[in-house]
């Protein structure tokens, strides 16, 4: 099935090299567009911006935990699944948690804003840009 697909598109870009001289200069300008496009679309997701974490502690019967308040706002800005990111988090923290009823991520032991935004960070630079690209625009963030 697979053979007889090539064969065929083969078939069809043979005829319009036949067909239409300008063909070549057509595809590449094409191309061309195609890939300025997406890099101006890259370049506008390296540059999305999100609120820094915020936290708050919780020391409750000796032990202490840090709520990540806006987590579900940085999820819904990077358009990723909070149970991802989630467990990106946790495991880069070594540490364990869970989201509350008010959605917010506590996380058992002490942590400052700069720990969550550096990890998210690399979230985003690393893991989401290299792992988690569109396989057919190549961009973070699309279905």
């Amino acid at each position: 099935m697979e053979n007889k697909y090539e064969e065929l598109l083969d078939r069809m870009v043979n005829f319009l090299r036949e067909n239409n001289p300008g063909y070549e200069e057509l595809r590449d300008g094409a191309l061309k567009t195609v890939q300025e496009d997406i890099q101006e679309l890259v370049g506008d997701l390296r540059k999305r911006t999100f609120t820094p974490p915020r936290t708050s502690l919780r020391d409750r019967e000796g032990i202490n935990k840090t709520a990540l308040v806006n987590f579900m706002d940085i999820c819904k800005k990077m358009h990723k699944e909070p149970e991802h990111v989630m467990k990106f988090l946790l495991t880069q923290m070594g540490t364990t948690g869970y989201l509350d009823g008010r959605q917010r991520l506590i996380v058992s032991g002490r942590f400052e804003s700069n720990n969550f935004e550096g990890i998210l960070k690399t979230y985003i630079n690393d893991f989401c840009f290299f792992f988690l690209n569109c396989h057919q625009c190549g961009i973070c963030g699309t279905d």
